[in-house]
Parts: C-alpha cells; structure tokens; sequence
C-alpha cells in the first residue's frame, strides 16, 4: 500500500504486507518509518513471535505454574518419571527412616532421631523447588511424595521411640539381677534396672501408704509398699514397690503388678518419678510407713515398679516396635501405589495434549 500527501510538509509513508504462508505462520512484517509532521512517529512493529510471548505453533506461552502442566510442550518423555519410582523411592524414604528409627532409638541415639528428618526435608524441598522452576511435573508429583513420607515417617518414628524405644533402651542400659532375697541389701544393685526376686517374695499391699503432696495444684498420692517374704514379721525393708495416684483411702492398691502373688519382677521407678521433688516427697511417704508399721530401712532402700516379667517386657517392647514398623511399611506401601498409578495418568495426559499438533506439523 503506498500514500502520498503531495505537500512539501508531508513525508511518505509506505507500508509492504506480505500474506503468510500457512495458517498461524506469519512471515516479516516491516515498517518504514517515516516523521509525520512533528506529531511523533510510527513505532516499528513488534512481532510477538519473536518476542516471545508465542511459541512457534501460534500459541500463547503460559505463565501459570500449574503442575498439571509440561513447560511448553516441547518435551518429551524420554527422561521423565516411571510409575515405578512414584511409587517405590517415596516408600523406601519411608523405610529407610523407620529403620534408622528403629536402630537409632534402642540404642538412645537421640541426636539422629532429629537430624535425620531436617536432613531429609531439606533435601526434599530442593528437589521440589527446583522441579517445580522447571515445571516437571513428574518429578513435582515425586518431591510431593518424598516429602509426605519424610513428614509421615518422623511422625511415626517419633510416636514409636517415645511410646517403646525410650523404655526399651532405659531396660538394655542398667543391669539385670534374679532369685534376689528381699532381704539383700539394695546399694549392691543400685546399678539395676530390672529384678527378679525369688518366689517367695511379695509385697505387703496391707502395709501401704498413699501421701499426699500438698504442695501441688494436683495434690498427687505418693504410694508405697514394702516388699517382705511373706511373714508378719519381716520389718527390715529393703525395696519398696512405689506409685503415683494408684492407692488411697477409699480404693485399693492399683500400683503395677503388686497385688499378684506370682508377681516377682521389678523394674527400677521410671526417671520421670525419680526427679529430685518426687524423690523427696517419696521419702516423706516411706518415713510415714516407718512410723505407722514400725519398719526399718536399714542402710537403704529402692523403688521399684512391679511387674510380672522384666525380661518379656522388654522383649514386647521391641516386638511391638518392629511390628509397627512393618505394618506400616506395608499400608504405605499400597497407598503410595494407589496415588502413583491415578496421578500418573494424568501427569501423562497433559503431555498427550501437544501430540496432535505436532503430529499436525510434521505431516
């Protein structure tokens, strides 16, 4: 198209189209530019495919970050996700953290309990972060996954050390006695975490005493009772099985196991009842039985929590453990399945959506 103004005040303005060639491919447009009576100018023509804001098959590049979406269509599958790895590296995050859960807590290695998960989540938002930049949506789907285990597997890690593991290693730590007298001297096994006494021995829950710490909003009942050889006449006290809240004036004694005649296990009182306060208020209640029973406490005397069997507790603590862990491990095994092989369709479907167009092309 050409215009002439005619006038020595007018420039010409030209304008050369050329018609594209095939549909949504669009040959140069260019522009001469030329002073329009000092009103400014006509500024080149910008191509919008050049520019980037379109790719080369018309169509306009997406801002969104949706991950249901594959960058801009150009990439292929070559180097993307199996199913496989959706389902097994997420599981075996978790099993490699229950595990180290496992081995870690029985043996009071506290400070990887906690190091371990940071480690991992951190790892784990990168690897999503950077999927994420890159719109790969697989590996998007997979950092989402890792991250549920990592989060799923510390919470249950945790769970098992404070309800099992922490118990268990208290047990493994301290010495183990058995066929101990009542009558033996408690700073011999001051060392002791559980006992085992001979078949005679009992404790005399008719010579109990619950006191009561009046210092405390709770106003908890401190519970004690001696453990004898059966006869009224053993006075000479060296064990006591010991309580929290677990007698009283209008119930009867509830503290362990101690009521049992076949009960001769002990476990050494718990650290959470052996803290300086209750140590205190513990001896004021043995102080308190001395007084109302005529007992002696000779060079000493040790608190104990009675039980059936020490050694099969400890067994059942660490059989509950693993069995958790692996039922676990089973359950999450078969929902990372599931999730892997529903989302996988639809990670794969937004790449069949430029399939057809390329196909077009290359025909």
């Amino acid at each position: 198209v050409g215009s002439s103004f005619g006038s020595e005040h007018h420039h010409n303005l030209t304008v050369h189209i050329r018609a594209p060639c095939n549909i949504g491919m669009y040959k140069e447009i260019s522009t001469q530019e030329r002073e329009l009576r000092g009103y400014g100018s006509v500024q080149p023509f910008i191509d919008p495919y050049e520019s980037g804001r379109y790719d080369q098959y018309g169509r306009p590049l997406s801002t969104d970050k949706s991950i249901l979406r594959r960058g801009d269509g150009q990439e292929t599958r070559e180097n993307a996700i199996h199913t496989l790895e959706l389902v097994f590296i997420p599981w075996l995050i978790l099993v490699l953290m229950l595990g180290c859960y496992l081995v870690a807590g029985s043996n009071g290695q506290v400070f990887v309990l906690w190091a371990m998960p940071i480690v991992l989540l951190v790892v784990c938002a990168a690897f999503l972060r950077n999927a994420y930049k890159q719109s790969n949506t697989d590996e998007v789907a997979l950092g989402l996954l890792s991250l549920a285990s990592t989060v799923l597997g510390t919470a249950v890690g945790i769970y098992i050390y404070f309800v099992m593991l922490e118990e268990l290693h208290r047990i493994n730590q301290g010495a183990s006695y058995f066929n101990v007298l009542p009558s033996e001297s408690a700073a011999g096994h001051r060392d002791a975490t559980s006992v085992v006494f001979t078949n005679s021995t009992t404790a005399d829950t008719s010579r109990y005493f619950g006191y009561v710490d009046a210092s405390t909003p709770s106003a908890s009942v401190y519970c004690v009772a001696p453990l004898t050889d059966g006869s009224s006449s053993f006075t000479t006290v060296k064990y006591f099985a010991a309580g929290l809240d677990c007698c009283g004036a209008q119930e009867q004694w509830s503290c362990g196991k101690a009521e049992g005649k076949s009960v001769h296990g002990a476990l050494r009182l718990a650290p959470d009842l052996r803290t300086a306060h209750r140590l205190e208020v513990f001896d004021k209640a043995i102080e308190a039985a001395q007084a109302k029973y005529g007992l002696v406490t000779g060079d000493g005397y040790m608190l104990l929590d009675m039980i059936e069997d020490p050694v099969a507790y400890r067994d059942e603590l660490w059989r509950r453990a693993y069995t958790l862990v692996v039922i676990f491990g089973i359950v999450y095994f078969c929902i990372t399945a599931m999730t892997a092989f529903v989302i996988m369709p639809i990670i794969q479907g937004s790449d069949a959506l430029t399939s057809p167009i390329q196909s077009s092309r290359s025909g």
